[in-house]
C-alpha cells in the first residue's frame, strides 16, 4: 500500500514558505531603510514676476525707491518649499552657511512682514537665507523689489543630504497668483472695514 502525505508535507508548500519568508524579510528591511533614511527636498520658484513699467514708458514716467530713480522695476514673489517626508533642520546647513537665491537681477529691497521669516540677508542680484528649521510642507515666500530687464532664478545650496529642485511649473504659478490677488483683495477689504 502506498502512504499518501498530508498535504502540508509536501514540498510545494515548503517552497511556498521560505518564498513568502524571503518576500516578508525583504519587505521588512527596505521599511526599515525608508525610516532611518529621511528624504529631504526642497523646492524654490520664481512664482511672480511683474514689471512695474513696461518698456517704452512713457516720458516723465519713473519709479522711485528712496529717491533712486529705478530703470527697469520688478516684483518678485520667491517661494520655497519644503515637499520632503521629513523637516529639514537648521544643522542642514553645511558649517552654518546660508541658502542663496540668486535673482539674476538688483534687489532693491525685501518687501513685506519679516517677523514670521527667516533671517534674510540681500545683496547685490543674491537674497541670503541664514539658517532655519523649516518643517515638513513649510513653504517660505520672499517678496522683493528689483530692478533689472530679465529676472532669473538659480540656488546655490549648502544643504547637506537635501535634494534641491526648481519649480517651474506653470500651474502653480497661476495658481499661486490667484491666491496672491484674493489675499491682497482680502488685506485690502479688511483694512476698508
Amino acid at each position: 500500500m502506498i502512504a499518501t502525505l498530508p498535504w502540508y508535507d509536501s514540498a510545494v508548500w515548503t517552497f511556498v514558505g521560505v518564498l513568502v519568508a524571503v518576500v516578508v524579510g525583504a519587505a521588512g528591511l527596505f521599511l526599515v531603510y525608508l525610516a532611518r533614511t529621511p528624504r529631504c527636498e526642497l523646492t524654490y520658484g520664481l512664482w511672480l514676476s511683474t514689471p512695474l513699467l513696461r518698456l517704452p514708458s512713457r516720458p516723465g514716467l519713473q519709479v522711485l525707491f528712496n529717491e533712486q530713480v529705478l530703470a527697469a522695476p520688478h516684483v518678485l514673489w520667491i517661494v520655497l518649499t519644503n515637499t520632503g517626508r521629513r523637516d529639514i533642520p537648521s544643522s542642514a546647513f553645511d558649517q552654518g552657511r546660508p541658502l542663496v537665491l540668486d535673482v539674476g537681477i538688483a534687489i532693491v529691497e525685501v518687501l513685506g512682514d519679516l517677523s514670521n521669516r527667516p533671517s534674510v540677508t540681500a545683496e547685490h542680484t543674491t537674497l541670503s537665507i541664514e539658517p532655519t528649521l523649516i518643517r515638513q510642507r513649510q513653504s517660505i515666500s520672499f517678496t522683493l523689489l528689483c530692478d533689472g530687464r530679465k529676472p532669473t532664478l538659480t540656488c546655490h545650496s549648502p544643504l547637506i543630504d537635501v535634494r534641491i529642485t526648481q519649480d517651474s511649473s506653470a500651474w502653480t504659478r497661476r495658481l499661486t497668483q490667484g491666491l496672491l490677488i484674493r489675499k491682497a483683495w482680502m488685506r485690502q477689504a479688511k483694512a476698508s472695514s
